[in-house]
């Protein structure tokens, strides 16, 4: 191949493009190879509008219901936010009743965050159901919104104790 022949072959392939942009199609009524053939109509080019495919997601958990707005949803998430962090304590006699719960749903899987619980000072089945609805309400607005995100996977935390306090970050 010579030097040469990529320059042909780009004027080659460009000659092609110009010759199929320069296609047209006759009006209703007019013949095909009649000389006032005019281009195409925008709106005929035009591609149908699909539905997109329904979002895979758990089902939704009866009585649940759509939000009135981003802002309905964050005031509800807020409030289950803090009657989790309300049930949670954190002191603890011993290292082994630190637990770490997950709690949120990302759009992409797993949890948005992790609280760091006593086992010893707190009712961790009570923390759990109130992670839990933190999640579903994270599920139903990642859905309804249609929300996307990374999809990093994020461990829990090391937990230690600390002065008597079960802590994040061994």
């Amino acid at each position: 191949m010579t030097a040469r022949a990529p320059l042909a072959l780009a004027a080659a392939v460009a000659a092609a493009a110009l010759a199929l942009a320069a296609c047209t199609q006759p009006t209703p009524g007019e013949s095909p190879d009649g000389p006032s053939a005019r281009p195409a109509p925008a709106e005929s080019l035009a591609v149908p509008p699909q539905a997109a495919p329904p979002r895979p997601g758990p089902p939704a958990a009866p009585g649940d219901s759509a939000f009135a707005s981003e802002a309905d949803y964050r005031q509800q998430r807020a409030q289950a936010v803090a009657a989790l962090q309300a049930a949670v304590s954190t002191e603890a006699t011993g290292a082994d009743a630190c637990v770490a719960v997950p709690y949120g749903e990302r759009p992409c899987g797993g949890p948005t965050d992790w609280a760091v619980v006593s086992s010893s000072s707190s009712d961790v089945d009570r923390v759990r159901g109130l992670a839990s609805r933190v999640a579903a309400l994270d599920a139903r607005a990642n859905r309804q919104f249609e929300r996307f995100s990374t999809c990093e996977v994020q461990l829990p935390p090391t937990v230690a104790l600390r002065d008597g306090q079960c802590t994040a970050g061994g």
